[in-house]
């Protein structure tokens, strides 16, 4: 089972895709409910969601989801 992915969110504008995931993880680690890490995979900014905690529960995913998508929404 892998509990470890990356994600690239690419809007509706186009444009500087390091740049929106930069603010849209800035959002999130400002907001406080989640923390999400990032890295450099193929030479994009990307997103990284761990799920695979003994104490991560559905709640908790079904949470980081909302974060997530709230933020890119204000974005």
């Amino acid at each position: 089972m892998l509990s470890l992915f990356t994600f690239l969110f690419v809007g509706t504008g186009g444009g500087d895709l390091d740049a929106l995931n930069r603010e849209l993880i800035s959002r999130i680690t400002a907001d406080g409910r989640i923390y999400l890490t990032q890295t450099m995979l193929d030479g994009k900014f990307v997103l990284r969601f761990q799920a695979g905690t003994f104490t991560a529960t559905e709640a908790d995913v079904e949470t980081a989801g909302d974060v997530i998508i709230e933020m890119a929404r204000r974005l």
